[in-house]
Formats: C-alpha cells, structure tokens, sequence
C-alpha cells in the first residue's frame, strides 16, 4: 500500500519511511546540493539583468536607499524599489537597485542593506 509522505496528509506513514530513500524531483527543478564540498560555480550566459520588484503577497515591495538602507515599500513603482536581478552562476542571484545602484546584501545577522561591492546571493 502507498501512502503520502508529505507532512501534511492524515494518511502519512511514519513506520516505513526511510530516510535514505531518494524522493522523486518534480520536472524542472534542478536539486541544490553542498554537502561539504568548495562551491561549485558554473558561469550562467545571461546577456543582461532583468528588471523585476520583489513582491510580497502583504503589499510590500524591497526598495534599497540610496542611503544604504534597505527598506520595504507601499509604493509599487518606487523608483527604489526597481532590481535588476542577474542570474551569475549555478543557483547564485546578483540584485541591484536601478537608481541607488547598490546591490542588495546581508550582514552576519541578517540584516539587509545596499552594499557598492558587487554581491552574489545562493
């Protein structure tokens, strides 16, 4: 008998489930694995960034300062709140405000704020 191994499904069976079982990837969806290993970076051809907005379904939108501050914003066509978001490599992201023209970063804890170095996100 199959049952669900999701964790949100009554039917869930707990008794048979092995941990070392490779769950089925769904179509499309690259899996991201660093068990350890020194990054792997492979060059993505990417002729040029995207314009996008980071859109939180609360209403919110990223904007990053010219002052270095990063900032959620109301406004949904705030002039800091445009991205150019680049893909770099392999599961690695570049995010850069359009008038700030700083990239989006992350401090040790946490924290976000506009940085002049060029930054990558994993």
């Amino acid at each position: 008998m199959n049952y669900c191994k999701c964790f949100h499904c009554e039917d869930e069976s707990t008794d048979d489930s092995d941990p070392d079982e490779e769950v089925p990837i769904p179509p499309g969806v690259i899996p991201l694995q660093n068990e350890g290993k020194e990054q792997e970076r492979v060059p993505v051809q990417t002729p040029s960034a995207s314009r996008k907005q980071l859109f939180a379904m609360t209403g919110w939108n990223v904007a990053i300062y010219p002052s270095m501050k990063v900032r959620g914003t109301r406004e949904h066509y705030s002039v800091f709140a445009i991205l150019d978001v680049r893909a770099v490599g392999k599961g690695e992201v570049q995010m850069r405000g359009v008038e700030s023209g700083l990239y989006l970063a992350m401090s040790n804890k946490g924290r976000l704020y506009g940085e002049y170095k060029n930054l990558y996100f994993l």
